[in-house]
């Protein structure tokens, strides 16, 4: 950005002497104006910049972007993205989020192209005043106080479609290139105006604009963003092309997203955050906002179903367990940090959180809590302790009790501390009591011992299935005998409706109860405790904390089970253990447990998909197509291989009689099953059909293949021929590879026993030794083992290489330490299971 001399005014406009100014300090970003007088507390000065700024191509501040349209022509376009530090790029401003101020946007144009600004606009088309093939928009000045990264504006050739209004009134429009139809924006028009209305209903606040334009932008990195008046989308995230076109998890994620970025108008622009070190006030409310707006669009949706597998167990199973993981306040002190701290942690984790505190609040407390918050802090910025102060301001209304300490001291232990607490229950069966214990949840391997952490944990607990408890566990280890477990014979469960954002083990004989109980009585178990338990137990056994016999006894009910909740959580955790025993040999009773679990489900939900299902059989239905055919159930096979013989006859032109949902499952089961003459089909459309949106899906598929000597031809053409597999495909390839356990092993000794020519290839021993460590991921065998170490020391000269492989032999020492640890229980268990339930039947 070029910047002119600034001028500077007093109140009565008597221009001040600017002595001199900084351009551009690269270290804050600050612009510096030095005046010959002092100024005085108390007046109001006036300051006007002259700059010149640049379209960028980064996808942040003012940046162009381009579409191409039905002619082949390329048409530009100009739109914003401030958010956190880059309204900057744009235009000299105070750009942070706790300088809040009112705007007045004015936009040149040429005539064959329209704008968009946070307001409407008071004129359009005004001559423009130097350049006559120019003309102005001119906006209203912003009627609320915004953070300068809400500022947005949009320069474009986009169609309009227009939806109902807000019950409110407030009018609501779609923009979006115009390869697009209405149909494609109906979705979002839709459920826009059903969302405001929960939002001003639960808040108590009216939308404070009078418009509510969403833009489909073609390339927008941030996904979306919640402009005041103008939210922009990804156009995948915005515009949707029903249920046989496309996936069915894209609906979700555009009812879902526009769910969030609608709470934004309220958690975030009404009420913003003070500094990007609390974002979780704007994100992770948000975050547990957009699920209840969800359900208000989308009422035949399990929306809290949803939130806990894809954003609690999630996040828990993922980011948060790790010791990179960050407490959800962190310091920022730079630019790179704020950008930074838009992640996980401020949004799953954050909304997790919240819901956590929803429950131990109740939902009447909680919503007149978050109300008190909105309206002491509107059009203004907040802490975290206006928050808390809110929420502690209706309790007390409430006279609710926190087993003696305040919300702050509560939330401190969860906004100021990483990770989660485990709880360890241990039932004293004569006694009839439970002891609890504590500690920090940390996923192996990390860096020195991890520092102790303790939490107030509001422990909800049943053990007659008709009567709810709760315990506040103090920030202290433990143990604490707190529980009176008065049934001997039945088991103790706890963190119901998995609204606690922690995991909880138990004794070996309580995890038995549990199991036997929930097989007798499935229903008696709520569906998300349910499903919880699984994620537990699963995740437990994997870092070491649970033997695998317990683990995989809680997945038993599963053959009977028909909800999606507990099938999409075992289906999150299952690729974990198919991998690492695809190549042994227990793998033969795992295949006919899966299958044993799977087939109720499948027989339930069949193969096709028809456009009158619901999201949620379509959920179900991918959870049993995907294992079912996978291990070769008998009517999922002949379907799969069926249409890809259809496929097939049609020359691969023709897709649509395949199920976006099903795509997958049929190319890579058809390849599976098939032999050379399916492998060859594929590749031909891969290579051939440039342009195909199957063509990612196929190229996938090709890993999946079986032959020995086509997984070879595949592995030689990835570093021989770039024109079949170009070289920024092939990693995907090796990554594919090694969730295939014929394939796995065969394209290590390929790639260790032509490193040289691979090298060659690619141009670095990164890619190559990066592909090493892709195919390796899943090793668990000491000989395996034994091979990588060795190839590490034959290229030990190589830094780049032994980078990659340095991470490749630790990766795979985890596997051989996880499969010492638990193989032979595995293996045993499902050799019994699986004789056992054959003589069963």
């Amino acid at each position: 950005m070029t910047i002119e001399k600034p001028e500077v005014y007093k109140t009565d406009a008597t221009p001040m002497a600017v002595s001199e100014w900084e351009n551009h300090d690269r270290q804050t970003d600050q612009f510096v104006i030095y005046l010959e007088e002092d100024l005085q507390v108390g007046e109001i000065y006036t300051v006007s910049i002259k700059f010149i700024g640049n379209l960028n191509n980064l996808a942040a501040g003012f940046y162009r972007s381009s579409y191409v349209n039905s002619e082949g022509v390329t048409k530009w376009h100009a739109v914003t993205q401030f958010e956190s530090t880059d309204a900057r790029r744009a235009f000299p401003s105070f750009d942070e989020p706790n300088m809040k101020a009112l705007f007045k946007v004015t936009l040149g144009r040429t005539p064959d192209y329209s704008t968009l600004s946070n307001t409407r606009q008071t004129e359009t088309g005004v001559p423009h005043e130097f350049d006559p093939s120019f003309v102005w928009d001119i906006y209203e000045v912003s009627p609320v106080l915004m953070p300068t990264y809400l500022v947005a504006f949009a320069v474009f050739d986009f169609v309009r479609f227009e939806g109902s209004p807000s019950s409110g009134g407030t009018p609501i429009a779609h923009y979006a290139n115009p390869n697009y139809n209405a149909e494609q924006a109906s979705l979002g028009l839709t459920v826009t105006p059903v969302m405001i209305d929960f939002y001003e209903s639960y808040t108590g606040f009216m939308y404070s604009l009078d418009k509510m334009d969403q833009v489909a932008v073609p390339y927008f990195a941030a996904g979306a963003m919640e402009n005041w008046g103008l939210v922009k989308y990804r156009e995948s995230l915005l515009l949707w092309d029903g249920p046989l076109k496309v996936a069915a998890r894209a609906e979700q994620n555009v009812v879902g997203v526009i769910a969030h970025e609608l709470s934004h108008q309220w958690f975030g622009n009404l009420v913003t955050c003070d500094w990007w070190s609390v974002i979780w006030l704007n994100e992770g409310i948000t975050t547990y906002m957009e699920n209840l707006a969800l359900g208000a669009a989308r009422s035949d949706w399990p929306q809290e179903q949803m939130f806990v597998v894809d954003t609690k167990q999630y996040v828990m199973g993922g980011p948060d367990s790790l010791d990179t993981s960050r407490p959800m306040y962190v310091p920022v002190d730079s630019n790179n940090e704020a950008d930074g701290v838009f992640d996980s942690i401020a949004y799953e984790k954050s909304g997790s959180v919240v819901r956590m505190v929803e429950g131990f609040l109740g939902n009447d407390t909680f919503v007149r809590g978050m109300r008190k918050y909105l309206d002491e802090n509107q059009f203004d910025n907040s802490e975290m302790i206006d928050l808390f102060q809110a929420w502690q301001s209706v309790a007390d209304e409430d006279q609710l009790d926190f087993g003696g300490a305040t919300v702050q001291e509560i939330m401190d232990t969860w906004t100021l501390q990483m990770n989660f607490p485990l709880v360890t229950v241990t039932r004293d069966y004569t006694t009839r009591s439970a002891e609890l214990r504590q500690e920090r949840y940390v996923r192996p391997p990390y860096n020195g011992e991890p520092e102790p952490y303790f939490w107030w944990i509001p422990v909800t607990y049943t053990q007659d299935f008709s009567t709810e408890s709760i315990y506040w566990f103090e920030n202290i280890p433990g143990p604490v005998t707190a529980i009176n477990a008065l049934f001997p014979e039945m088991p103790l469960i706890m963190n119901l409706r998995a609204k606690g954002y922690y995991r909880v083990n138990y004794d070996s004989v309580n995890w038995a109860l549990i199991q036997e109980y929930i097989a007798a009585n499935p229903i008696s178990v709520d569906i998300m405790t349910r499903s919880q338990l699984i994620d537990d137990a699963m995740n437990l056994a994997k870092d070491g904390h649970l033997t695998y016999d317990s683990a995989l006894g809680m997945t038993k009910f599963l053959e009977n089970e028909l909800e999606w909740m507990p099938w999409e959580t075992f289906d999150n955790n299952l690729p974990f253990l198919d991998n690492l025993l695809g190549s042994r040999l227990a793998y033969g009773d795992f295949k006919l447990y899966i299958l044993r679990l799977v087939t109720n489900l499948y027989n339930d939900v069949k193969f096709q998909d028809s456009e009158s299902d619901g999201l949620i059989t379509l959920y179900r239905r991918i959870v049993a197509v995907r294992w079912a055919c996978k291990f070769a159930l008998p009517d999922c096979k002949e379907n799969v291989d069926s249409l890809y013989s259809r496929w097939m006859t049609s020359g691969g032109v023709e897709s649509s009689f395949i199920s976006p949902n099903q795509k997958s499952a049929v190319f890579c089961n058809g390849i599976r099953h098939g032999g050379l003459n399916e492998f060859n089909f594929a590749l031909e459309r891969y290579v051939t059909d440039v342009d195909s949106p199957d063509r990612s899906t196929i190229f996938s598929a090709l890993a999946c293949v079986r032959d020995p000597v086509l997984i070879d031809r595949l592995l030689e053409w990835s570093i021989t021929n770039s024109t079949i597999i170009p070289i920024g495909s092939a990693p995907t390839l090796y990554r594919e590879m090694a969730t295939n356990g014929v394939a796995r092993n065969q394209a290590f000794i390929y790639l260790r026993n032509n490193w040289d020519a691979a090298v060659e290839h690619f141009g670095t021993s990164a890619t190559v030794a990066n592909g090493i460590r892709s195919v390796s991921q899943y090793f668990t065998k000491d000989t395996e083992l034994s091979e990588l170490k060795m190839l590490r020391d034959v290229h030990a000269n190589d830094p780049t290489a032994v980078l990659y492989l340095n991470s490749a032999v630790e990766i795979v020492e985890r596997n051989f330490e996880w499969a010492n640890r638990n193989y032979q229980t595995i293996s045993v268990w499902l050799n019994n299971e699986v004789i056992g339930g054959s003589n069963s039947r």
